[in-house]
């Protein structure tokens, strides 16, 4: 999840800035990583030590639920273990900051707001809209320059 606070100096919410700035983005996006990744890779398996071993070739192991479980009981609950406690936080930590490498060396926050100004479209509209949204996104504009009324047919036309 990106948090931003509300922009009130810049008028365009979606203004990229130059080549090397990074962008802006105004307010609160939640992305679901893994089903992004989806179409970004063609892996057989999708989790998070595949992706990162494909991505890195580094190696990150998995603990299972009751060994997590354990760590939190011995570490957390009862204060018994340090080392527990160190163990715990080390593994969401990986995985968390893990996650937002996968997004980086992907470059796709980057891209698809590159896209979301070259369509003229909100950002998350990018990633969750069709390709059909984004060719009438491109082409409004230049029907509206070229003096053209573009058509838009009705769902009962269609059928």
């Amino acid at each position: 999840m990106f948090s931003r606070v509300i922009n009130t100096v810049q008028s365009k919410h979606n203004s990229a800035g130059g080549l090397n700035q990074s962008p802006e983005l105004v307010g609160r996006i939640v992305l679901n990583t893994w089903r992004l990744l989806r179409h970004e890779l063609s892996l057989r398996s999708y989790t998070f030590e595949n992706v990162y071993h494909h991505l890195f070739q580094m190696k990150i192991s998995k603990l299972s639920n009751q060994s997590i479980g354990q760590l939190w009981q011995t570490g957390f609950i009862t204060g018994t273990n340090e080392l527990s406690r160190h163990l715990f936080l080390e593994y969401y930590l990986q995985r968390t900051f893990g996650s937002i490498s996968i997004m980086n060396h992907l470059n796709f926050i980057r891209r698809t707001f590159d896209l979301s100004c070259a369509f003229g479209m909100p950002f998350l509209d990018v990633i969750e809209r069709g390709s059909q949204f984004r060719v009438e996104s491109m082409l409004l504009p230049l029907c509206l320059q070229a003096n053209y009324l573009p058509i838009r047919f009705s769902k009962h036309f269609i059928r």
